[in-house]
């Protein structure tokens, strides 16, 4: 469970620079996604402070808390998680794809050119 803290800075700032990383070489076909790619990485990095939170109150209620809120706040907290990071996931497989697929219909007309 302790281990759980140390991994919600690595996924959240592994998936953030990706997604700056992706918006960064956007940048030259559509501000929008640009914009979103930003806000996406700032929202990764939250998500993984609620990350952090969640693993708390998981703590909380193994070392036997009698708060009868917590589930429920640990719930949404993690629908909340896993929603962020899906959206960066997204944006880092379609933004990807948008930036590769060029480049690849690019050679494959080059090499069938080339075999003519």
């Amino acid at each position: 469970m302790y281990l759980g803290f140390s991994t919600d800075s690595l996924y959240g700032i592994s998936v953030a620079l990706a997604c700056s990383r992706v918006a960064m070489h956007l940048r030259t076909r559509s501000n929008i996604a640009a914009l979103t790619g930003t806000c996406l990485a700032w929202l990764v990095i939250a998500a993984a402070l609620l990350d952090a939170v969640e693993n708390y109150g998981l703590i909380r209620l193994l070392l036997g808390s009698s708060g009868a809120g917590w589930p429920a706040v640990i719930q949404w907290l993690a629908a909340v998680k896993f929603t962020l990071v899906g959206l960066g996931l997204v944006y880092l497989v379609v933004g990807t794809g948008v930036l590769v697929a060029p480049r690849l219909l690019q050679k494959e007309q080059g090499d069938g050119q080339r075999r003519k």
